[in-house]
């Protein structure tokens, strides 16, 4: 029987415990959910939300090929003329990317390097990348190569591109700076 007494007054006290809270508070208007989503390979880095700048153009993403010119200073100053291609994809905040390049001079030496780089977008048009890779050279052979690049969206695909680039001939002979200007097409 006392247990009965006991369920019963807690039953009472679980009933009546809602009408002694007060009512609710209205709900406040919710804003209507979007007719459609975008899917992630359509987000708009550009657009921000927030204080925070975004970090990465689309610009800054995907392949690319491009030509690059200008001077080459070591043994045989000269012009440098040379082809590029590559690949960058988001990590974080930052634009990473594999580049090869193969490079004629005026002073007939040929070059081929592989790098590999990272950069950060400085303005909605403008990004900066360091670089680091290996190469080979028809003067001095195995080199170590690093600089960095400046880079600026033209529209429609174009990037122009500017480059400084300081090659340590890994054998002890002389030492190369590149300074390089050019144009590059994102796909």
């Amino acid at each position: 029987m006392r247990n009965a007494a006991l369920v019963f007054t807690l039953l009472s006290v679980a009933s009546a415990a809602p009408t002694q809270a007060g009512s609710m508070p209205a709900l406040p208007e919710l804003p209507p959910l979007p007719a459609s989503y975008k899917d992630v390979d359509q987000w708009d880095y550009t657009e921000s939300h927030s204080s925070t700048p975004v970090a990465i153009d689309p610009f800054s993403l995907g392949a690319y090929a491009g030509v690059l010119a200008g001077y080459s200073g070591n043994a045989q100053d000269g012009l440098a003329i040379g082809i590029i291609a590559g690949h960058r994809f988001l990590a974080a905040d930052l634009a990473i990317g594999l580049e090869g390049l193969g490079f004629v001079s005026t002073g007939g030496e040929l070059t081929a390097e592989a790098s590999v780089r990272a950069g950060i977008q400085l303005a909605q048009t403008f990004a900066v990348f360091g670089h680091a890779g290996l190469g080979y050279s028809s003067d001095t052979e195995a080199f170590a190569s690093m600089g960095t690049s400046l880079e600026v969206d033209v529209g429609s695909g174009w990037v122009a591109r500017a480059d400084y680039r300081f090659n340590h001939d890994l054998s002890g002979e002389v030492d190369t700076h590149k300074v390089l200007a050019g144009l590059l097409f994102a796909f």
